[in-house]
């Protein structure tokens, strides 16, 4: 698991540090109060979905995204909050 931890952690950590706009422009609206302790896991949401719409723009897709953990109410609304606000940014360009 170690071996695991040291591979995958610096990649992890180049992939959340590339700088995204949108994600800023979207978190400064978020207005839940968990938002800054689920920063790192809505940069990988959007990394994940900045570079899935970036391959599959043009046509009807299925992604699916799944977490194994249990998310109490004001975390999962955080996450509908994100997606809301992230798609209705999207559908202005």
């Amino acid at each position: 698991m170690e071996l695991i931890k040291q591979h995958i952690k610096p990649k992890l950590e180049v992939y959340l540090n590339q700088s995204n706009l949108t994600l800023l422009f979207i978190n400064d609206q978020i207005q839940n109060e968990n938002k800054d302790k689920y920063i790192n896991l809505l940069l990988y949401i959007d990394n994940i979905l900045c570079d899935y719409f970036s391959k599959y723009s043009e046509d009807l897709n299925v992604l699916h995204i799944h977490f194994d953990s249990d998310f109490k109410d004001e975390e999962k609304l955080l996450f509908a909050e994100f997606l809301l606000i992230g798609s209705l940014n999207l559908s202005k360009h």
